[in-house]
């Protein structure tokens, strides 16, 4: 654990996570603090870089597009080209995510399009522009990205009524925003802690009225929630991916596994997939043998369905991470 930070951090950093957009008062209430000390605390967590933003989630089906992860190894790239490779992938405009990978890969990064065509478009271009220094890749097509509370932060397992965390799914049926409402959601794309009077500014209406239209935006199903972009590494933890392949590709089983995965309070990101696997699942643990319980878990309780496991490890899961609007 980070010498830094102490319990009272971790609860604040789990409420802050839940709830990007309240308050620094409003925190305080929940935490028993006052306002200057949770200002204090958060701001000390952004200079060490366990916090380096707070984003909004949103489903982006509704948006209409779909979000694919490339996976990509590197070949024959000193290691002055894979941080220029890297950069030039954060620096992207089109790149929502990038992370930086160890074992089978070494690099992902994601784009979302509103059509095949287009993201193929789009990923002929950037690997015109590095695919001289790129081996294997994959792509994984986003059915459906779900993400869990950190319980494990503040020593809780997770409530066992089935419940739905901020996910977002591509495809599906599409709302149309406006123009106004497209403005904010860019807004609060790159920052969840907007405040009502900023986000009024940007796009020339009243607080009420932005408050109001984000809320309409909640109730549809467009926003799914406000998040603090963690980097549990900073903490301590060691971050995997495990590729699941399945032989058993029902609905109920495919719900099966979401729901035992989200009983486990290590499992972060649960991700259903079109690739060359079925499944990526998230975790974060403190070493290796945690890893290994995790794994074992999966295989004892699915051995009829899961064919195979593979692990990536993630040294930073979020060098870039903002979902895009068109």
């Amino acid at each position: 654990m980070h010498p830094l930070f102490r319990q009272h951090d971790l609860s604040l950093l789990f409420h802050l996570e839940q709830r990007a957009r309240v308050s620094f008062a409003e925190l305080g209430k929940s935490l028993r603090a006052s306002r200057a000390t949770v200002r204090n605390r958060v701001l000390a967590m952004e200079r060490e870089g366990v916090i380096s933003g707070y984003m909004t989630v949103f489903d982006i089906g509704a948006l209409g597009l779909t979000g694919y992860a490339v996976y990509a190894q590197f070949r024959d790239a000193s290691g002055e080209q894979r941080q220029q490779i890297i950069d030039y992938l954060c620096e992207h405009p089109r790149t929502y995510w990038v992370a930086k990978l160890g074992g089978a890969f070494d690099v992902l990064f994601g784009l979302q399009a509103p059509s095949v065509r287009e993201f193929h478009s789009l990923y002929s271009e950037i690997y015109k522009e590095i695919g001289d220094k790129i081996g294997k890749s994959e792509i994984s097509t986003r059915i459906q990205v779900s993400q869990f509370p950190r319980h494990y932060l503040i020593g809780r397992s997770r409530p066992k009524v089935k419940q739905r965390y901020a996910a977002f799914r591509s495809g599906g049926d599409r709302v149309q925003p406006g123009s106004t409402d497209i403005a904010l959601l860019r807004v609060l794309a790159r920052n969840a802690r907007a405040s009502l009077d900023e986000l009024s500014e940007r796009v020339s209406l009243s607080p009420a009225t932005v408050r109001r239209r984000i809320s309409e935006m909640e109730k549809s199903g467009i926003i799914q929630g406000y998040t603090a972009i963690v980097h549990p590494e900073r903490l301590g933890f060691q971050i995997y991916k495990l590729l699941i392949r399945t032989r058993v590709k029902t609905a109920k089983s495919n719900e099966a596994l979401f729901t035992f995965a989200n009983s486990h309070t290590r499992t972060i990101f649960f991700s259903h997939v079109i690739a060359p696997w079925d499944f990526e699942v998230t975790v974060e643990v403190l070493g290796h043998e945690e890893l290994q319980d995790i794994i074992a878990d999966f295989r004892e309780r699915f051995s009829d369905s899961i064919s195979e496991i593979d692990i990536v490890i993630t040294f930073d899961h979020f060098l870039k991470y903002q979902l895009m609007v068109e």
